[in-house]
C-alpha cells in the first residue's frame, strides 16, 4: 500500500473499521499455537525513511522506498541507493540480465531499468481512474513474466518481459495487490476484501484477513503480512503467526519476503525499518 496506516484512504478505513473485532477474535482462537510459536525479531537495517516492497536479486536484498523514490540495496545494517528518481516505487523484481522491474504507483506503470546504463523502458501503463492508487506489489512468474495487479480496477494481469502483452488472469476483485503461485494456483491479496483468494478453474476464498498487503512462500507455507500490523499463515493452514512486533497504531509492515525455510523478511515503513524474523519452523 502507497501509505502508512495513519494516512490510509477512506475505503481502506472503512475495511479495517468493520474487521475491528475480526483480528482480535482470531488471535484468542488459537491460544495453543500461539503458545507454542516463539519468533525471534532482529533488525536487518534501518531504510532510507519510508521502506516499502523487498526482493531478492540473487544473494542481495533490495528494497523500495515510496516516499524517497528510490531503490536501493540492503547490507551491513544500511540502504545504499541503487536506482533513484522513480515516482513511488512499490513493487520490485529482479529483471533479466541486470536489470530491474518497478511497480512505480503514481504513474501506474510497470518499468523496466538497466541497471548497467540507466535506461528505462515503459513496460505496461494501465488505466489510473481519478483517485485511485496505482499498481501494488508486483511479483515474478517465472523467468520471464511478472504478476501485476491492476489495483485501481480489481484485476489481476500477467506482463510478458519480452512482448510487453498483458494476460488477463482474473478481474472483478477489490484492490488486488500482490499474486503468487501456491500448490498449482494463484494466490492472490485483496486489501480492501480482506481476503486472500485462491484463482484456479474459479476463484475462491483461502483467508479472510485485515488489509493483507504482501505475500511470500516459505516451503509450501503461504505467509501473508497485513497492514493492521500482523504476520499470518495463510495456507495450508490459517493461523496468526505473530501481532507482538507490529500493533496497531506502532508500526506499518508492508513488504514481506522469505528468507530461508525457517525466517522471513518485513519492511515496516512507519518504523523505517527492515526486520528479520526467524524461528517459523516452530510456527508453521
Amino acid at each position: 500500500m502507497s501509505r502508512s496506516l495513519i494516512r490510509i484512504t477512506a475505503a481502506a478505513a472503512v475495511a479495517l473499521a468493520a474487521l475491528g473485532g475480526f483480528a482480535a477474535a482470531q488471535d484468542r482462537s488459537r491460544p495453543a499455537r500461539a503458545t507454542a510459536c516463539h519468533l525471534t525479531q532482529s533488525l536487518v537495517a534501518h531504510g532510507q525513511g519510508s521502506p516499502d516492497d523487498l526482493a531478492w536479486d540473487g544473494h542481495t536484498l533490495l528494497v523500495s522506498d515510496i516516499a524517497k523514490g528510490t531503490v536501493g540495496v540492503v547490507a551491513r545494517g544500511h540502504v545504499t541507493t541503487l536506482v533513484a528518481h522513480i515516482r513511488e516505487p512499490e513493487g520490485i523484481v529482479a529483471g533479466p540480465g541486470r536489470s530491474l522491474i518497478v511497480a512505480e504507483q503514481l504513474t501506474n506503470r510497470v518499468l523496466e531499468i538497466q541497471l548497467a546504463t540507466g535506461r528505462r523502458t515503459t513496460l505496461a501503463k494501465l488505466p489510473l481512474p481519478r483517485g485511485s492508487s496505482g499498481v501494488d506489489g508486483i511479483n515474478a512468474d517465472g523467468p520471464a513474466a511478472v504478476f501485476v495487479p491492476d489495483s485501481a480496477r480489481g484485476r489481476l494481469y500477467v506482463l510478458h518481459l519480452r512482448s510487453r502483452a498483458l494476460t488477463l488472469v482474473a478481474r472483478g476483485m477489490n484492490r488486488p495487490v500482490a499474486a503468487v503461485h501456491w500448490r498449482g494456483a494463484v494466490a492472490v491479496a485483496d486489501e480492501y476484501a480482506a481476503a486472500v483468494w485462491r484463482l484456479g478453474r474459479t476463484r475462491t476464498r483461502l483467508a479472510r484477513l485485515p488489509l493483507p498487503d504482501d505475500l511470500a512462500l516459505v516451503g509450501s507455507h503461504l505467509i501473508a503480512v497485513s497492514l493492521a500490523g500482523r504476520v499470518y499463515e495463510v495456507a495450508p493452514h490459517l493461523r496468526l503467526l505473530t501481532s507482538a512486533f507490529f500493533p496497531p497504531g506502532g508500526g506499518d509492515p508492508q513488504g514481506l519476503v522469505a528468507d530461508g525455510p525457517d525466517a522471513i523478511l518485513v519492511a515496516d515503513e512507519s518504523r523505517n525499518a527492515i526486520y528479520r524474523l526467524s524461528g517459523l519452523t516452530g510456527c508453521l
